[in-house]
């Protein structure tokens, strides 16, 4: 099970954890017997295609659906077992799992929820502090947030100041061009 629960800083810990492949063998010979009876494979009709085909066509994908699967149920374990509150997904790291044969490791990096001691709310002081605000600090934040909520619209007049102006630039350098925007406006 859990070899070692590493505390790596005051959140993050670090499980290493062994998962024995014997008893996972069963699902995985079942998961092909399934599979006989429903893979199309070419030159063979559903349900007529000999087992060593079918382990050497989603033999990988088999393993490493049904070791996914161990390595959740065992992570969930050690949490249990351990009593931890994880918070977040773990970064689990493994070998890849389509070529393990034989009993294999995980490590699991993941943080937890930090202990709150009790706190005594009469020890805790907190400071009040008066503000005064005054007419053009109210004029001055309503002027910001009216720029900040503008809508523009389009106008057929020569522009002025305060308008949102739509250019496309162009350079000439002796009546050849040289620099455009192109398609895009400014």
């Amino acid at each position: 099970m859990a070899e070692a629960l590493e505390k790596i800083s005051n959140i993050e810990r670090r499980v290493k954890v062994t998962v024995p492949v014997a008893p996972l063998q069963d699902q995985i010979n079942q998961r092909f017997q399934q599979l006989t009876k429903t893979a199309r494979v070419q030159g063979f009709r559903p349900g007529k295609v000999p087992l060593s085909i079918i382990k050497r066509q989603y033999g990988p994908d088999i393993k490493t659906e049904v070791y996914s699967k161990a390595i959740e149920e065992r992570f969930g374990i050690v949490i249990e077992e351990n009593k931890i509150q994880v918070a977040g997904m773990p970064d689990i790291q493994h070998e890849p799992l389509s070529n393990i044969d034989d009993d294999f490791e995980f490590t699991a990096t993941f943080e937890i929820f930090p202990e709150v001691k009790d706190i005594d709310v009469k020890k805790i002081s907190v400071t009040d502090y008066d503000t005064d605000v005054k007419e053009n600090d109210v004029k001055k934040t309503i002027d910001t947030i009216a720029k900040q909520r503008s809508t523009f619209k389009s106008v057929k007049r020569a522009s002025k100041m305060g308008d949102k102006v739509n250019i496309k630039m162009e350079s000439f350098l002796d009546g050849e061009k040289i620099e455009d925007t192109g398609k895009e406006n400014h």
